[in-house]
């Protein structure tokens, strides 16, 4: 199975996010989806992860679930070009996995919420995926 990510598809943040990782993962190593998406819900659902009320981003990598700044870590770890950019996580896990929570809680407040979860461009559309 590829690497996949599994975003808010509701959420600015989390929209704006997946944009910066499609332009910058130019071996195209990344596959999305949606926690709305009804396939990747069930998936979750059978690994007793609550996909109604997404808290985190989420990556599978290697059939590993990883979450909140484990993920971020994680992703940036199969982009080449930014994975300096690991470092900015030198704080111990206790404390990053605290700001992820703080900012991740109050994501639509601050960076606002769609209606409905982004749209592919037909370029992209092989990328996204509704089913594991």
């Amino acid at each position: 199975m590829q690497s996949v990510v599994i975003f808010d598809g509701v959420c600015n943040l989390c929209n704006g996010a997946v944009r910066f990782l499609l332009k910058h993962d130019k071996a195209q190593n990344l596959l999305f989806a949606s926690y709305q998406s009804p396939g990747i819900a069930s998936f979750l659902s059978s690994k007793n992860i609550n996909s109604l009320e997404p808290q985190s981003i989420l990556f599978i990598k290697d059939d590993v679930i990883y979450d909140r700044t484990n993920a971020v870590y994680e992703i940036l770890g199969c982009l080449p070009r930014l994975k300096f950019l690991q470092i900015l996580f030198f704080l111990p896990l206790r404390i990053n996995n605290k700001i992820y929570t703080f900012v991740a809680q109050n994501r639509y407040r601050i960076f606002g919420k769609k209606a409905h979860c982004m749209l592919p461009t037909a370029a992209q559309q092989d990328r996204f995926i509704t089913k594991l």
